[in-house]
């Protein structure tokens, strides 16, 4: 209670229960007090996101801001904190030369830079998660870049970019190369990229460990194929705090695998966590050590130690795009629709000027507190085959 509000007895007639010029009770509109005020979409009296009202006191499904990004199509997208950087692929010139257009943003929707990577190369077939936004706010990309030999950045496919300065760590494939990059995260200290290699007429899955500087520190192989598992999500990697993992499923039977790494001495080892169907789309998430793994309609569970956890399926239509412990988002062509955490339907989205979730993608990720959503999207046409391939924007939506 505060010192000029009422003790409790009753004041006399015409007396005031303090200065009149600090008495503030009742006369400031506060978001979370139950009362919609003058320039609130809504007041549920909580201090609680994801639940239909934002703790700024937005309805769930309001798109706040939007940025137009370069003409392209959508490739990556990763935040960290309230922040968000976004890759699209670029095309230009009669010989269709690539380059790959890095944007960062604040939750406000403010710049915090652009950067063009000439000769960058990343679609689904290439690089499928290529961009993880680091801590100290610098960028870790894993993609190709193929420029004339002379040039420090020639075959280079991994990189740490800051806005300020440029790319200001690098790292260049072997004689051999890379095939697909499937996806980059950072555990700390370390940044992992999970890519396959050329063996013998297959592709092995590997892990490549970094610094922050782009220092490579080891090769770590998973000890299986593109032919025996394929990454099932967003780049197959999820970011836990501890231990970091990689999950993989069959492309013959539809059995979902956690594999884990454990960052030093010790051997990584596997899981296996279920049965779907063969093409069941996948997204998952972390929170601390535990895992969530959605498969179709379908939720796999660990806990910190990989032990599976008894869950309830639960049904929805759709392509499954993003899921984390405040709710699903399930996209359909220009429409998210938004699940609260037992699965109710609570709010539909309609993205706005012909925006098209990336094929075969699933590029949507939430702010630190639950509170919005980054969405990135594109028109479905890739420049490179149609010149009238001109949309990717990105949106910040309330959750």
């Amino acid at each position: 209670m505060d010192a000029s509000e009422s003790s409790g007895v009753d004041d006399e007639p015409g007396s005031t229960s303090g200065d009149p010029e600090t008495d503030t009770t009742d006369a400031q509109a506060r978001c979370g007090d139950g009362l919609q005020d003058e320039g609130e979409a809504c007041d549920d009296g909580n201090d609680e996101n994801a639940d239909g009202c934002s703790v700024a006191c937005e309805r769930s499904g309001t798109i706040v801001w939007s940025h137009a990004l370069p003409e392209g199509f959508a490739v990556g997208l990763s935040s960290r904190e309230g922040d968000v950087v976004a890759a699209t692929q670029r095309f230009s010139g009669e010989t269709f030369e690539p380059a790959i257009a890095v944007d960062g943003f604040d939750g406000t929707g403010t710049s915090l830079g652009s950067f063009v990577d000439p000769g960058g190369l990343s679609d689904l077939t290439l690089a499928q998660a290529p961009v993880e936004l680091l801590p100290e706010g610098t960028v870790a990309l894993a993609y190709h870049v193929a420029r004339e030999p002379s040039s420090p950045d020639a075959d280079r496919v991994f990189g740490i970019l800051d806005f300020d300065r440029g790319v200001v760590g690098r790292f260049h494939a072997p004689d051999h190369g890379w095939g697909t990059g499937f996806g980059v995260v950072t555990g700390g200290n370390d940044v992992l990229v999970l890519h396959s290699e050329s063996l013998s007429g297959d592709y092995e899955l590997l892990l490549e460990r970094f610094d922050t500087a782009a220092n490579h520190l080891e090769t770590i192989s998973i000890g299986t194929t593109t032919t025996q598992h394929r990454p099932a999500f967003r780049g197959g990697i999820l970011r836990r705090s501890a231990p970091m993992s990689v999950v993989l499923t069959t492309t013959e039977n539809g059995r979902v695998d956690l594999w884990t790494h454990l960052l030093g001495p010790s051997a990584g080892y596997s899981v296996e966590l279920g049965q779907v169907a063969a093409d069941a789309r996948a997204a998952a998430f972390s929170d601390g050590g535990a895992a969530w793994i959605w498969t179709g309609a379908e939720l796999l569970q660990t806990d910190q130690q990989d032990h599976l956890i008894d869950t309830q399926a639960r049904s929805f239509e759709g392509e499954l795009v993003w899921a984390d412990t405040y709710g699903l988002v399930v996209g359909s062509d220009d429409m998210l629709v938004l699940y609260d955490a037992a699965g109710n339907e609570r709010v539909e989205v309609a993205l706005p000027d012909d925006g098209l979730l990336p094929m075969g993608a699933r590029f949507v990720r939430p702010d630190e507190h639950g509170a919005g959503l980054f969405v990135l999207v594109d028109n479905g046409v890739s420049p490179k085959l149609d010149p009238r391939a001109s949309h990717v924007a990105l949106h910040y939506v309330v959750r």
